[in-house]
């Protein structure tokens, strides 16, 4: 009598499961994906890169942010001499002790700048997102109104100052790693 109950459940489950199946694939054909426009966020009561650029205390706003973070990074991060003192160990401008070939911190690469290495990825990570900032203030600063200018050189000068945060940011990667990602 057991296998009998089990083999009607088999079947009323599978019955259920094709007329799940039809509906859904009904209901799929009457709802059809949302368009374009629909998905399209326009931002308007907080700061997103549509919408930060848009006026001059805006882009000015985006220039102390590249400006805050290149000196939060450099000077006051978590590891505050990493990037100054490691740009020398390691090489003829400075090593730990007496012995260039040592197994001190930086003497052997091999063993020191690996992707585990924290300081390294950090530094990683902090110069891309420095470039990341600065590449949506060059948009920004390209998409803007034209109104917002008193002049050419005026818009000049804020992108050349967006542009050199972003040179620094990949100078600062190739004097670490060689050729990076553009």
């Amino acid at each position: 009598m057991k296998p009998k109950i089990i083999n009607t459940m088999k079947k009323y489950l599978n019955l259920i499961s094709k007329k799940f199946l039809l509906y859904a694939g009904i209901l799929l054909l009457i709802f059809p994906s949302c368009s374009e426009d629909v998905l399209d966020e326009t931002p308007l009561d907080f700061l997103a890169p549509e919408n930060a650029y848009l006026t001059l205390p805006g882009i000015k706003q985006g220039i102390t942010g590249l400006h805050f973070s290149t000196r939060q990074r450099w000077f006051y991060g978590t590891n505050q001499p990493v990037i100054a003192v490691m740009r020398g160990l390691g090489t003829d401008v400075a090593y730990h002790g007496e012995d260039p070939n040592s197994n001190m911190f930086l003497c052997n690469y091999l063993t020191n700048l690996t992707s585990s290495n924290t300081d390294y990825r950090n530094i990683w990570i902090w110069k891309y997102e420095l470039i990341q900032r600065a590449n949506v203030l060059i948009d920004g600063i390209n998409n803007s109104d034209i109104a917002i200018w008193t002049s050419e050189a005026q818009k000049n000068a804020y992108l050349a100052e967006a542009m050199f945060f972003r040179a620094y940011a990949y100078r600062i990667l190739v004097s670490f790693y060689g050729d990076v990602p553009w």
